[in-house]
């Protein structure tokens, strides 16, 4: 068995890498699991709980892709260990997660939703709107402090961030091949160069040992554009980071078609926008390593298709947990324009059936593009396909480009926000994609990750900049992971020695959100919440109860 690295397996073990995945499998299902059960109506949830399960159980058992390994730990490596558990312990820790030291700002409204799901029967609902959010993540603890108190609740989320670094990382070593310290710095002070970025941008210049929020040094207003370091993702975003992570790392390591869709359906509702970020990562190498040839028709070309790719935890157990998240989130009133009871009857019948409206015109377009991709493949015409890809995604590049530039100008000069733009994307990804273009072998997958993370700053969804820095996330994963693997094939020369020095630049971020973690808990702190009305009335946050989910998929008081 080859590996996409290039290295050939000779061990003859398997057992650790297949413990390990049944383990993220789990992890990422439990909590859909409980959405399933705790907030859809026992006639529909139970079922497709036991949908749910046996794609985990079928998913496991047919997959074949797993490293190869002869692992006798031996004195050094149980060391290896003992200092691997505590700095992951202490990263997370520091994070504030479960209110043990001080807290960034998000966390307020964090705590609130935590202490919602455990204080409020399931599903969380007022007279007129539900609760609809990405809350996957903090239902396994809420499920907890429903039974033991909320204290408890925090308790287990804390445990539960701290189990998924922890397979995140084992899933790392497994890659390398080895129990192995050092990527473990990579991963915890992996991060743009903000502190270029900030001198420059910024009319107080940031110190390189400060305390700041370092992240936002583009102008905020209308940008708002940040890629966030990893240590940033988990102190700020750990109900989305983490999970998506997971399921990245697992794609990263040879998840074979038959489980794809499956296993990133279950970030959609811990990890909606990285998920969206994740899509062009899953259809690459759901094509890149399915098995194709050329069809003799349209037909033939279809049940190749369903050959590489349907399966029951693709098309039941991934169709299922999509269309669930989908009727779910659509409710959220940053998604919906039809989800306001004061726009009329109208708009309420249309927050109903628009779901489904979407559903289908998506699986129309799909099959009539898979058909014109299949008849142009099978005719050796495989050049108009790519002529009309290349130029399909330089018009909407160029839409995108213009449309940017054309809304709300900075200090009245698109010269200066074009310059903000071009340095953002240079100093966040653009550097590290040019030093480590040699040494990724999977080309396809390079071009995939630079095209989204090129493209992502120019695109906004709502009012904030979130998509920008939560879309970014898997695609930053994999930059890292290409970092660890460059550096791990020890070469000495000019480009491992400048990528070296962009590492410890984008170190600095990472190292303000730790050290002002120290300082403010060495200062004393308050774990503060935000008012419930700010949850439960907020459109980030809810939804109106005129939607298809809440109307016939959602429990019933």
């Amino acid at each position: 068995m080859k590996s996409e690295t290039g290295k050939v397996n000779t061990a003859s073990h398997i057992g650790i890498h297949r413990t390990l995945v049944l383990m993220v499998y789990i992890y990422l299902a439990f909590p859909m699991l409980i959405f399933l059960l705790g907030w859809c109506r026992p006639l529909i949830g139970i079922p497709l709980a036991g949908v749910c399960l046996s794609a985990l159980v079928l998913g496991f058992r047919k997959r074949e892709n797993y490293v190869e390994l002869d692992w006798k730990p031996t004195l050094s490596d149980k060391w290896k260990l003992v200092i691997i558990a505590a700095v992951i312990f202490a990263w997370v820790a520091l994070s504030g997660i479960g209110g043990y030291v001080w807290q960034n700002g998000d966390h307020a409204w964090r705590n609130r939703i935590l202490q919602i799901l455990v204080e409020y029967k399931w599903p969380p609902v007022t007279e007129e709107r539900g609760l609809t959010y990405y809350i996957g993540t903090w239902l396994p603890a809420a499920l907890v402090g429903k039974a033991l108190g909320p204290d408890k609740a925090h308790t287990t989320l804390f445990i539960w961030v701290l189990l998924g670094v922890f397979l995140l990382y084992a899933l790392i070593c497994v890659w390398r091949r080895k129990i192995v310290l050092w990527p473990l710095i990579i991963l915890v002070f992996f991060g743009g160069m903000d502190i270029l970025g900030s001198n420059i941008f910024t009319e107080d210049p940031i110190r390189v040992f400060g305390v700041d929020h370092m992240e936002w040094w583009i102008p905020r207003q209308p940008y708002e554009l940040q890629y966030s370091s990893t240590t940033t993702q988990l102190y700020w975003v750990f109900n989305q980071s983490v999970p998506v992570w997971l399921a990245v790392m697992l794609l990263f390591m040879d998840e074979s078609p038959g489980n794809m869709i499956w296993v990133c359906s279950l970030v959609a509702i811990t990890s909606t926008l990285p998920f969206v970020g994740m899509i062009p990562i899953l259809i690459y190498y759901m094509f890149r390593r399915s098995e194709w040839y050329r069809p003799e028709s349209v037909m033939q070309g279809w049940k190749m298709v369903l050959n590489n790719m349907a399966s029951f935890q693709n098309l039941a157990g991934g169709g299922a947990v999509l269309i669930i998240s989908f009727l779910y989130l659509i409710g959220n009133d940053n998604f919906t324009l039809f989800s306001d009871p004061a726009a009329g009857e109208n708009a309420v019948h249309l927050s109903v059936w628009l779901p489904w409206i979407f559903l289908l015109v998506t699986v129309i377009a799909v099959l009539l593009l898979g058909t014109l991709v299949i008849w142009i493949c099978g005719n050796e015409k495989g050049y108009i396909l790519r002529n009309t890809l290349y130029a399909m995604a330089a018009f909407v590049l160029t839409m995108l480009f213009f449309g940017y530039l054309g809304t709300e100008k900075v200090g009245g000069n698109d010269v200066y926000r074009l310059t903000c733009v071009i340095f953002f994307v240079l100093l966040e990804a653009g550097i590290y994609l040019y030093l480590l273009f040699r040494d990724v072998e999977d080309k396809g997958l390079f071009n995939v990750v630079a095209v989204s993370l090129l493209a992502i700053p120019f695109i906004r969804i709502g009012t904030t900049g979130d998509f920008c820095m939560r879309a970014s996330i898997p695609g930053l994963f994999i930059v890292m992971l290409w970092c660890i693997d460059a550096l791990g094939k020890k070469r000495k020369n000019l480009r491992i020695a400048i990528l070296v020095t962009c590492l410890v630049l984008g170190a600095v971020a990472p190292i303000h959100e730790i050290k002002r973690a120290l300082i403010k808990s060495r200062d004393g702190y308050v774990i503060e919440m935000v008012e419930e009305e700010r949850i439960l009335n907020a459109q980030n946050f809810s939804g109106s109860l005129d939607t298809f989910f809440w109307r016939y998929i959602a429990r019933k008081k």
